[in-house]
């Protein structure tokens, strides 16, 4: 086989290869003449050496805007130039190109010259980096959106593997410290030096814990910054362990200052107002106190009946609403009450005052049902105006009585019934129309609890019956 059929041979195993090749190239001649473009180029970027057939046919086409253009063909040709006259591989170039179907992709552009031949053509290999710079982009959006999340957060994370002892901090973490990451290099011991005594106790022992028992932590601290600042920071550990051995603490570390001394203020709050509520509960307590021993003493001087047996009802009144207010003010939950705490109270306390040491027996049914003022209140003024009647007309002629009382929950809301083994009434209409003080303030109640009073017959006894919504109910 002589010279030339071998030339042909390799010159075509030459075309053969770049062919087969993944990475487009494109192969030039020192004019800048296209030689060949290979298989992939053409996949690549939709061109076909249909469409140029020079370089700069091709750097028109890839770079459509003048600056592109014109930065594109100076820095090739300073390449070419470079290779051609050191003979060595140049640093890639990145350029952004426009493809056939007017998409773009970003390309890592490396200069060759085949130095076997004269004068020497250039081989141009451009490997598509459109995904890893996208990528690249997402991840350094990423990590600058984990830096300023952070530091908005005043959130920093740390890791130790635990085999080598190195310990790692983000950046917020040296920020929490006060430290320039540049000049200071963490180690655990002297990371555990600047929490406070106490605190350090804490960490150590928990670190000791997270290491040989692969258990982790969330703790509170306190320590003193590079700047000696008194902070509190929250500390927390995820520990990876492999065949039963912890290999790797990782955890955030939190500037949490501001929330406890938030905490701190709004306690001091909270507290400042449970005082003034206690105060205002009490001083009103003892107002409705004073209200009520006016009218007594006023009760006393005067000689009609009927006017002292108002006066002895006005003072009831008040005494129901001075139970409720007890309850609140030695109640934990000073907005509500339970109604088996409440109603049993005021009815005993009703009794003891009003009685005349009749012999009063409570037969009670109460749930135990968590009611506000809203709804406390009225159920305890219309509780007093039953009592007070049941012990001027059910058991003026006895010496005691039972009184029937049931509280309970509904489908509705709060069903309550009331009555007392006395004679009861003939007609219920009489009742329902009476125009007595009693009465038209039940009635005004009933009203206001959004129901209507009902009486029923049940046992030979007259029972009084509301139920009522109750949206507060607990």
């Amino acid at each position: 086989m002589n010279d030339k059929s071998k030339n042909k041979i390799s010159e075509q195993m030459f075309w053969n290869l770049l062919d087969s090749s993944p990475i487009p190239y494109i192969y030039v001649d020192p004019k800048l003449e296209i030689l060949r473009l290979n298989v992939s180029f053409q996949s690549a970027f939709g061109y076909s050496e249909e469409d140029f057939s020079s370089l700069d046919g091709f750097w028109h086409l890839a770079f459509p805007s003048k600056i592109d253009y014109e930065w594109a063909t100076k820095t090739w040709i300073q390449n070419f130039q470079l290779i051609t006259t050191d003979h060595k591989n140049q640093t890639p170039v990145e350029f952004e190109i426009n493809c056939k179907d007017q998409s773009k992709k970003i390309v890592s552009v490396n200069f060759s010259i085949l130095e076997e031949e004269s004068p020497a053509p250039y081989i141009i290999i451009l490997s598509d980096i459109t995904q890893i710079k996208i990528q690249q982009e997402k991840d350094r959006r990423n990590t600058q959106l984990l830096e300023a999340s952070q530091s908005i957060a005043k959130v920093g994370g740390w890791e130790v593997d635990v085999d080598s002892g190195e310990l790692f901090w983000t950046n917020e973490t040296y920020q929490i410290h006060d430290l320039d990451p540049t000049k200071f290099d963490p180690l655990v011991d002297s990371a555990i030096d600047f929490y406070l005594p106490d605190s350090q106790t804490k960490i150590k022992t928990a670190i000791d814990k997270a290491i040989q028992d692969c258990v982790g932590y969330d703790l509170e601290l306190e320590l003193n910054t590079a700047k000696n600042r008194q902070i509190f920071v929250r500390s927390t550990c995820e520990v990876t362990e492999f065949e039963g051995k912890s290999k790797k603490l990782t955890g955030i570390f939190q500037d949490i200052t501001d929330q406890k001394q938030k905490e701190a203020l709004i306690k001091n709050l909270l507290n400042e107002k449970e005082m003034i509520l206690k105060e205002v509960h009490h001083r009103i307590k003892n107002n409705m106190n004073t209200i009520s021993s006016l009218l007594d003493m006023q009760a006393h001087h005067i000689q009609n009946q009927e006017i002292r047996t108002i006066l002895a009802d006005a003072v009831s009144r008040i005494h129901s609403m001075m139970v409720l207010y007890d309850k609140l003010y030695l109640s934990k939950n000073q907005n509500s009450v339970s109604l088996k705490e409440y109603l049993p109270t005021l009815l005993t306390e009703i009794i003891r005052i009003f009685s005349s040491n009749k012999s009063i027996e409570l037969v009670l049914d109460i749930d135990d049902l968590v009611l506000t003022p809203r709804y406390l209140s009225p159920m305890g003024i219309m509780l007093n105006e039953l009592i007070t009647n049941s012990l001027k007309y059910a058991f003026r002629s006895r010496s005691g009585g039972k009184i029937f009382v049931e509280a309970k929950q509904s489908n509705i809301g709060i069903y309550f019934s009331y009555s007392d083994d006395g004679p009861g009434y003939p007609d219920f209409t009489i009742i329902d129309k009476s125009n007595g003080f009693g009465f038209t303030l039940i009635r005004l109640i009933a009203k206001q609890l959004r129901t209507d009073i009902n009486f029923r017959e049940k046992s030979g006894r007259t029972e009084v019956i509301l139920e009522f919504p109750c949206s507060d109910l607990r």
